[in-house]
C-alpha cells in the first residue's frame, strides 16, 4: 500500500546583489525575511542571527518583530528607568532595542549592514548614563572597543563579506583589519584602524575646539 504525501520544496531564488533589497519581496516584511535567509548562508551571519533571536526572546518577541526597514541603518536602544512604589530609592533599568535597515541599500550592502546592526543588537551592553562614573573617555572606549561595539560589528560585517561575497571583498576596506599571519580578522587591527581619521583629522579638531573638549 502506497501512502501519497505532499512535499514542499523551497525554491531557491536568484538575486543580483546590486539590486535594492527592499524589492526582494512583495512587502517590506517579506524582503526582510529574504535578507535574513540569505545572511544565514554565512556561518558568521547564522551565528549572529541565532544570538539576536535569543536576545529578542528575552523581550518576549521574535526577531522579525524587532527588525524594520528605515531611512538609515541603526540600532535604536531605549533605556527605561522604573521606580518601586514601595521604595523610591530602588531603581530598575531595562533596555529595549530595535534594528532598522536602510531601505535604499543594495542587497550586498544591506546584508553587511544587517550583520553589523545585529551585532550591536545581540552583544552590545547598553550604556547607562545614570551610572557613576559617566565620563567621555569611558563612553567612547565602550562604544568603539567594547563588546558588540563598532569595532566588533565591523569585524562581523567583514567576516560575512568574506564568507558570502569573497569576489567583492576588494571593494571594501576589510583587508585592513585582517592579520596577515593568520588571514583572519583581528580586533587589535580593527581598533587601530577605527581611530585613523585621515583627511577628517582637522575637521575633528575643529569640532573638539567648538565644544571645548581637550
Amino acid at each position: 500500500m502506497f501512502v501519497r504525501k505532499i512535499h514542499t520544496i523551497e525554491e531557491e531564488k536568484d538575486y543580483r546583489y546590486d539590486q535594492r533589497w527592499i524589492r526582494m519581496g512583495e512587502t517590506e516584511e517579506e524582503s526582510l525575511s529574504e535578507l535574513l535567509r540569505i545572511l544565514k548562508k554565512s556561518p558568521t551571519g547564522k551565528k549572529i542571527i541565532e544570538l539576536s533571536e535569543k536576545k529578542a526572546a528575552s523581550y518576549g518577541k521574535s526577531l522579525k518583530e524587532l527588525v524594520f526597514a528605515g531611512e538609515g541603518s541603526l540600532t535604536d536602544t531605549t533605556l527605561v528607568r522604573k521606580f518601586s512604589p514601595s521604595n523610591p530609592d530602588e531603581v530598575i533599568y531595562e533596555s529595549r532595542s530595535k534594528v532598522y535597515i536602510n531601505r535604499n541599500l543594495t542587497i550586498k550592502n544591506a546584508l553587511l549592514d544587517t550583520a553589523h546592526e545585529l551585532t550591536h543588537f545581540a552583544l552590545r551592553e547598553p550604556f547607562n548614563p545614570y551610572s557613576s562614573p559617566f565620563g567621555l573617555k569611558d563612553f567612547i572606549t565602550s562604544t568603539v572597543e567594547g563588546k558588540g561595539g563598532e569595532v566588533e560589528a565591523y569585524l562581523i560585517e567583514c567576516q560575512v563579506l568574506f564568507e558570502l561575497l569573497k569576489n567583492k571583498a576588494g571593494e571594501s576596506n576589510c583587508h585592513r583589519v585582517v592579520d596577515p599571519s593568520s588571514g583572519r580578522v583581528n580586533k587589535n587591527r580593527g581598533v587601530h584602524e577605527f581611530y585613523q581619521l585621515g583627511r577628517y583629522y582637522s575637521t575633528f579638531q575643529n569640532s573638539l575646539r567648538k565644544h571645548d573638549i581637550k
